[in-house]
């Protein structure tokens, strides 16, 4: 990894046995997380591309997470499914010397839309389009993916609410869609149904989309965040309220290793704390993790029970950790319950990390009201919210359990978006499920899917 020598410090906890590549941890700290040049992670929303067990994932975002960026490619960090992959100039060359067309390396679900980074840089999204958030111009919606204007060089993309990002190759990041709060970080709070430049950013290496406001890692291993900052979501004093340009994150000394942003909360694994995760924001919901009510806070908070965490995944108003394991790893979630999104069996909120149920050999985890687990067989369980079909079991029955996601067993990459989920195959087939209202699953339709439907790319 490039821009932070992650596995060196992370040797130690990373008992993964990771291989050539594997299955992206979401919003991974991978150690020897290799492969062609990229390493990745996925996450709450993360995507990455790292090693265990053999397997390669890529893609990433339920939740919401940031990237970090690594030697020719770049390392997934964060909450939700974020996403990121390789950039490949023009197209693949096979053999014999045909060009064939651009690969998806990485997907990202936001709120009833979805977006897909391509191996030439570029970025097709699709779905809802209010606010301009599929970054194509126009306010019509789509149910096929379109052109984002002007990316070709993107290295991630990451999508929130309203709003999506993308790293471009020389470390700048690029906003589009809603921008009340200036969760764009252009400097002002008109939103741009084409990509602006987010303000002073020169060396990203990992961004993560909340609901209101955005997140970014440097090449420094220090943080930034933009946007509205009304339950101290951005980790500065409680008498700024919003910011439309990035300010940094000082709090946390030593540096950061991997963000995620929820909907008014972000979460954080310091590297001068391998292994915990700290948050910030509102804890109206428990998703601050420290065994209490009292919130918001300002500046990050320890959460209790979480000691050996490798990746995060911030959903709306829970939070998820992955635990390292020897083969893969257990899942730790805590916050908001009503769903069932914490996976523990039962439906009361928890300010104290709980245990996944059953789960044992996760390597990338993501979340928004429900969350799904990327297992490292390549095959998906995901629980919580359901109403649309986001479980992929056939049913639209919430869940306080795991449920195996049907037809999917080569997956290297899961997002969960707000009602719908994606997942990245290792034959680069896109496939989606969920509420289909606004088109966000791509199969050029507005039904609602109860299992996974390929995406018409």
């Amino acid at each position: 990894m490039i821009h932070r020598d992650l596995s060196t410090v992370f040797a130690a906890m990373l008992a993964f046995g990771c291989g050539a590549r594997s299955e992206l941890l979401v919003g991974a700290l991978a150690s020897d997380a290799q492969s062609g040049g990229n390493s990745v992670g996925t996450g709450g929303k993360v995507s990455a591309q790292t090693s265990v067990g053999g397997r390669q994932a890529t893609g990433g975002l339920g939740g919401n997470g940031a990237l970090s960026s690594s030697s020719g490619g770049l390392v997934g960090i964060g909450g939700r499914t974020q996403a990121v992959g390789g950039n490949a100039t023009g197209g693949t060359v096979a053999t014999g010397g045909a060009v064939t067309a651009p690969q998806v390396t990485a997907v990202s679900a936001g709120n009833n839309f979805t977006c897909a980074l391509l191996s030439n840089g570029s970025v097709k999204c699709w779905g809802s389009n209010a606010s301009g958030r599929l970054g194509n111009g126009s306010s019509s919606d789509s149910t096929v993916p379109l052109p984002v204007s002007g990316l070709t060089s993107a290295i991630a993309i990451e999508t929130g609410d309203l709003h999506a990002c993308a790293i471009l190759s020389d470390g700048t990041i690029q906003c589009w869609g809603e921008n009340f709060d200036g969760r764009l970080g252009n400097g002002t709070t008109q939103g741009s149904s084409v990509p602006v430049t987010v303000t002073g950013l020169t060396n990203a290496t990992a961004i993560s989309a909340g609901y209101k406001h955005t997140c970014a890692l440097l090449k420094d291993n220090s943080a930034v965040c933009w946007g509205d900052n009304s339950e101290g979501q951005l980790g500065a004093d409680a008498s700024l309220l919003s910011s439309s340009t990035p300010i940094p994150l000082t709090s946390l000394h030593g540096g950061i290793a991997v963000i995620g942003t929820g909907r008014s909360h972000t979460c954080a694994i310091p590297i001068s704390d391998v292994g915990a995760v700290t948050c910030w924001g509102s804890n109206a919901t428990l998703q601050l993790g420290d065994n209490s009510l009292v919130g918001p806070s300002y500046s990050p908070i320890t959460v209790v029970g979480v000691n050996s965490a490798i990746a995060l995944a911030v959903g709306d108003q829970h939070s998820c950790a992955l635990i390292a394991g020897s083969n893969g790893g257990t899942v730790q979630c805590w916050g908001w319950n009503f769903y069932g999104q914490l996976g523990t069996g039962s439906g009361a909120p928890e300010n104290l990390a709980g245990n996944a149920f059953g789960i044992s050999n996760a390597i990338a985890i993501t979340a928004a009201d429900h969350t799904c687990a990327l297992l490292n067989d390549g095959q998906l369980e995901c629980w919580g919210f359901n109403n649309s079909g986001e479980l992929g079991d056939r049913s639209t029955i919430s869940r306080n359990v795991r449920v195996s996601v049907l037809g999917i067993s080569t997956a290297i990459s899961v997002t969960a978006g707000s009602v719908h989920t994606c997942a990245l195959l290792a034959n680069a087939e896109l496939w989606c499920w969920g509420d289909n209202g606004f088109g966000e699953l791509g199969d050029g339709t507005l039904t609602n899917r109860t299992v996974p439907v390929k995406v018409g790319l």
